[in-house]
């Protein structure tokens, strides 16, 4: 969607060229309206402007000026001269200071909304065209080091890309790997943990893994991150990999890694730890796999551990205490829910955790039991006390719990509990949610109705609201179902039949009550909204009576 500006000292033509304009179904616009060049640069201060349609002369500052300013703010804007005089000065320093066309006001709307039809078919070519594509293409390579940094986080955590998403990552990202192929893991450990800020562990770690990268053969593909105090690489053979080229690819791997600790201790006076798994996995089994990991290592007594995995198989109460444990992790996903008001997909989760814990059958299972419970109950109270929300669910549910007793309710209660105050907790957040909207609402209804004869536009009604005008008009139509520029026609609309009625005062004093510069503004809006004259619609009243 693009911003068309309209700009002249006379108003009525400002008003009838934004009526017409907001009528074409065909253009996606957003249109406004000022009467003075100083006006539009205000304007132009706070909101972007795609489409320039100004007066050429103008007091004050003309509209080739006005157009150098334009230009300076928003180099990409088009503009449209509109003159009631063919001047053919004026004609040549229009164009040579590259604006897009020159109408004169005798041709009519319908030149006005071609020229405004070319201006937009010209900013959508602009958009693809070759110089804005290859800076769009400079900055992806840019970011490109630190969106595969998130990707890899992602492909390591419990919620990783599936198999289409990972395919379709890997390459648009360009990365080395193949991702149809699995993958060897090597994680390290900064062992001066307790020493160093997050930051000097970060960059620690990826000096470690700079150094890691350049000593690997040519024959791995290689890549990984640092993440707080330690970091993860993934290997794989380049080409199609058989047995023989994994095990010769771990002892790769692993006969490089004494070499590597050796470096660390001379060059950058720290000391590393590392684990590798024991065999290659799937992309699927990249969480699992750094979970265990990354709890070796931080068991091990020994600075300076070269930990070579073996994993051993594991029983059947292992495999579901694992899975329970790789389950869990995913419950930081419910902060998120309650944060957006997600009801249904906090109520997924949280009965898929349920479900996990309820399949361990070892002693594991009233941990796991208690854990659970007490993340989803932090969560609640944090909840409740960032949206203060405390007070007003306190009349209607037990909060006591919450706050004291939940670990001394059994499993059964404490998870009917919580789900208990979730779904309270949804209920009220909703219930706050629309009483803002209502309030929204109620406060632009009043200022539009205060301020009738006054500027209603969109940023003028944001600056009273301190409210960004777009989202404001965004959320006022999402809450009542029409648009807020509609509204205050209809208000204007109904003001002006209500003094027509009393038949008191001119059809110019009327349209500058509603907020119309011009008698000739007012009568054009008047018929639109009603398909009558002023004049028609008070002897039709009058008949009438």
């Amino acid at each position: 969607m693009y911003r068309l500006l309209v700009v002249d000292n006379e108003a009525y033509v400002v008003e009838s060229v934004m009526f017409y304009m907001e009528e074409q179904s065909g253009l996606e616009l957003e249109v406004y309206g000022c009467y003075s060049a100083h006006k539009a640069l205000e304007m132009m201060e706070r909101m972007r402007v795609d489409i320039l349609l100004t007066d050429i002369r103008m007091p004050g500052m003309d509209g080739l000026r006005l157009q150098e300013e334009v230009m300076a703010r928003w180099p990409r804007c088009k503009t449209i001269f509109l003159s009631g005089y063919d001047d053919f000065d004026y004609i040549q320093r229009a164009f040579r200071t590259g604006g897009c066309n020159y109408l004169l006001k005798s041709e009519g709307k319908e030149a006005v909304i071609a020229a405004v039809g070319k201006a937009c078919r010209e900013l959508d070519e602009q958009l693809a065209q070759e110089v804005l594509l290859s800076q769009a293409q400079e900055r992806w390579t840019t970011a490109l080091p630190v969106l595969r940094q998130q990707l890899y986080r992602s492909l390591m955590s419990s919620s990783a890309p599936q198999k289409e998403q990972r395919a379709e990552a890997f390459e648009k990202m360009n990365l080395c790997f193949d991702p149809r192929q699995m993958v060897y893991l090597l994680l390290a450990h900064d062992d001066q943990a307790g020493t160093r800020d997050q930051w000097q562990h970060e960059l620690a770690m990826t000096q470690v893994k700079n150094m890691l990268i350049q000593h690997m053969p040519a024959t791995l593909r290689c890549d990984g991150l640092a993440y707080g105090d330690m970091a993860a690489w993934l290997f794989q053979p380049q080409g199609r990999a058989l047995d023989e080229q994994w095990r010769r690819a771990r002892l790769q791997i692993s006969e490089s890694l004494q070499n590597i600790q050796a470096m660390c201790r001379q060059h950058l006076s720290m000391s590393v730890s590392f684990a590798l798994g024991a065999q290659p996995v799937a992309w699927e089994g990249l969480h699992a796999q750094r979970k265990r990991l990354e709890a070796r290592l931080h068991m091990s007594l020994l600075d300076g551990a070269l930990l070579l995995d073996s994993e051993p198989e594991m029983p059947p109460t292992a495999t579901a205490n694992a899975r329970a444990c790789e389950e869990l992790d995913r419950a930081k996903l419910l902060y998120a829910y309650m944060d957006t008001g997600n009801r249904a997909d906090f109520m997924a989760l949280f009965d898929t955790l349920v479900k996990a814990v309820n399949e361990v059958q070892s002693p594991l299972r009233r941990d796991l039991q208690l854990e659970l419970l007490g993340r989803v109950g932090s969560m609640l109270l944090t909840q409740l006390n960032r949206w203060s929300l405390a007070e007003q669910l306190a009349r209607h549910q037990d909060l006591q719990p919450l706050r004291q007793s939940l670990f001394t309710m059994s499993w059964t209660e404490g998870i009917h509990y919580l789900r208990s105050l979730a779904e309270a907790f949804f209920n009220t957040k909703n219930q706050q949610a629309a009483t803002q909207e209502d309030d929204l609402v109620a406060r632009l209804h009043w200022l539009a109705q205060q301020n009738l004869g006054g500027d209603l536009s969109l940023p003028r009604l944001g600056d009273m609201l301190g409210m960004n005008p777009y989202y404001m008009a965004r959320l006022y139509q999402a809450h009542t179902g029409e648009r807020l520029m509609n509204y205050i026609a209809l208000l204007r609309i109904d003001r002006a039949k209500e003094m027509l009625d009393k038949d008191v005062l001119t059809s110019r004093d009327i349209g500058r009550a509603i907020g119309y510069g011009s008698a000739q503004a007012f009568h054009r809006f008047f018929k639109k909204m009603t398909g009558m004259t002023p004049q028609e619609y008070k002897n039709k009243s009058k008949t009438d009576d």
